[in-house]
């Protein structure tokens, strides 16, 4: 972890084996970028390598990484190989782009959230169940609405950020905790998206009554889509809505950029606009049923 001015720069993380070391997580926030961070974390993590009598010091980055594979190579390191890959599975079809790490009007990533998230330990699968399991830890799972404060609901929900939300100590239902989880991941380095669900059975029923969509978070470790229910605390080895009741809907940035399957932007301001598109999608379900 490298900080300047007691706020949060950059991070990297060695993941080991017995000849060779690997930095498995490496970034310079951009605001730091330029000053010297990335040298002294390399240098940082190459002394740590030679105190447990590591024989060599390996990076991996993508092809078409131009700037991570420039810095390494001012660094000393030499590309020894070409990744090679064939997708198989269906999971992995869409690759993330720098959307999926970049900051939206909701989530963006401020001095506490780096700090929160250099305080949680592991890599790819390990830390998203780390992340789930310290937001538990510290009574964000724990809805304001479940304890009868449904006043805030109007007032409060898709109002706030996810610094303001992680500050409040609580939060008001399941999409403001997968705000807070994705930019989490996002701080770390692992390409996040937020996508609105709408439940199968509410869809179905006759009546509009009981209103059901959920918020999801879709992950993106060891080359596939990983499905991230924060709300149940659940993480998923594929991408099946329907096999936990749902029909995906909307993805994007947050809550105030998404998009359908068509294309189509969604931005929801507050609960009524909300609502009101959710119950827009139901028409548009029913019709598509009955052709």
């Amino acid at each position: 972890m490298a900080e300047i001015e007691g706020e949060i720069a950059g991070f990297g993380w060695l993941g080991t084996d017995p000849k060779q070391d690997s930095i498995t997580s490496f970034a310079v926030f951009p605001e730091f970028q330029k000053q010297g961070v990335g040298a002294k974390l390399v240098a940082e993590l190459e002394g740590q390598a030679r105190k447990m009598q590591m024989e060599k010091m390996a990076f991996r980055t993508g092809i078409a990484n131009e700037k991570a594979r420039r810095f390494f190579s001012k660094m000393g390191y030499k590309e020894i190989e070409v990744w090679l890959e064939k997708v198989l599975s269906k999971n992995a079809s869409q690759k993330p782009d720098n959307k999926h790490l970049q900051e939206g009007e909701v989530t963006q990533i401020t001095p506490q959230i780096k700090k929160i998230a250099g305080q949680i330990p592991g890599e790819g699968r390990e830390f998203l169940e780390n992340t789930l399991h310290w937001l538990e830890e510290h009574g964000y799972f724990k809805e304001i609405l479940a304890e009868g404060r449904r006043g805030l609901l109007d007032n409060v929900h898709l109002q706030r950020t996810a610094d303001e939300i992680l500050a409040s100590g609580y939060t008001i239902a399941c999409g403001e905790q997968a705000i807070i989880f994705m930019v989490l991941c996002r701080t770390k380095g692992v390409p996040a998206k937020y996508v609105e669900a709408v439940s199968l059975d509410w869809l179905q029923q006759e009546t509009d009554e009981n209103m059901h969509e959920h918020a999801f978070v879709e992950t993106y470790l060891g080359g596939e889509w990983t499905l991230v229910d924060p709300a149940r605390r659940k993480i998923y080895d594929d991408l099946n809505y329907k096999k936990r009741g749902f029909v995906k809907w909307l993805e994007g940035i947050d809550f105030r950029d998404l998009k359908d399957s068509q294309g189509k932007h969604y931005s929801w301001k507050n609960l009524a606009v909300l609502k009101k598109e959710t119950l827009a999608f139901k028409r548009r379900w029913e019709r598509q049923k009955q052709i």
